[in-house]
């Protein structure tokens, strides 16, 4: 099972550059579709480039649900569609392979309110 699960992320990078920072439109357009997200990730992204998808994912980590509320109210207000939360974790999971260790690069405010709650 894993070898197929190797297999196949393999196949889904294929003729995508490694780095989310290279992609254009159109790679934007291969990832989602690959990923089956076409018909709600991808409304949303159809002026993204790799450089503004990584905007995007850095806003969905410094606030997951306030970004899952966010994109679900679009989608749904534009375009008629649910976003599904599977959906919405499939692009935050299969997305990580595609963003360089440097490339993350959170607000003040999420480090802010990450010290607060740690103490």
């Amino acid at each position: 099972m894993n070898n197929v699960l190797g297999e196949l992320s393999d196949e889904i990078k294929l003729d995508l550059p490694y780095s989310i920072t290279e992609w254009t439109h159109d790679h934007v357009k291969l990832f989602l579709l690959r990923m089956k997200l076409g018909t709600t990730i991808l409304p949303l992204c159809t002026r993204l480039d790799g450089d503004r998808l990584l905007q995007l994912y850095e806003m969905c980590l410094s606030n997951r649900e306030s970004m899952y509320q966010s994109l679900k109210f679009e989608l749904n207000e534009r375009y008629h569609t649910l976003l599904p939360i599977a959906d919405y974790i499939t692009f935050l999971h299969n997305i990580k392979a595609y963003i360089p260790s440097n490339a993350i690069t959170y607000p003040s405010s999420f480090f802010r309110f990450t010290r607060c709650d740690l103490m």
